[in-house]
């Protein structure tokens, strides 16, 4: 289990509740995604074949992810990977026999990339989030202020 302690969120919160939700959405996800960003960029120098972008933040909830419990929260953000054999190189798999002939098809053995970048990050996560959510949220107050003013 992992415990932090984060300061200054709920000063954020509150000016993210004076916005419209699809304006303090966007803000979130901005600032989220640019977070995330060393967690992603750090999964894909662990993926093999690093040339390709395998892994990707994303907010969408898909089908195969995990659901995000029931909170009152405004965003969820993933860092995942859309390729379909991406979880049996991140946790390996056990010895694969075919039930029709019986032949055995071997196991792969696990590769993490995403716990690692994770581990790695984790303790920045918060603290750039906390800063790039505080500029975004300046930004977005002066651009309304740009926009009622004309």
């Amino acid at each position: 289990m992992i415990t932090f302690s984060a300061m200054g969120f709920k000063e954020l919160e509150a000016e993210l509740a004076k916005m419209k939700n699809p304006t303090a959405r966007g803000v979130g996800r901005r600032a989220m995604r640019k977070a995330l960003k060393p967690v992603q960029d750090t999964a894909n120098a662990f993926w093999p074949g690093a040339s390709n972008e395998a892994f990707r933040t994303s907010s969408r909830v898909k089908r195969n992810q995990p659901q995000p419990e029931d909170t009152p929260t405004l965003l969820h953000m993933f860092v995942g990977s859309p390729e379909p054999h991406a979880h049996l190189l991140e946790f390996g798999t056990g010895p694969r026999t075919q039930t029709s002939t019986g032949r055995y098809t071997g196991f792969v053995s696990p590769l993490p990339m995403l716990q690692p970048a994770w581990d790695m990050n984790n303790a920045k996560v918060l603290d750039e989030l906390r800063d790039i959510l505080g500029a975004e949220i300046k930004k977005t107050f002066a651009r309304i202020a740009a926009r009622a003013s004309r």
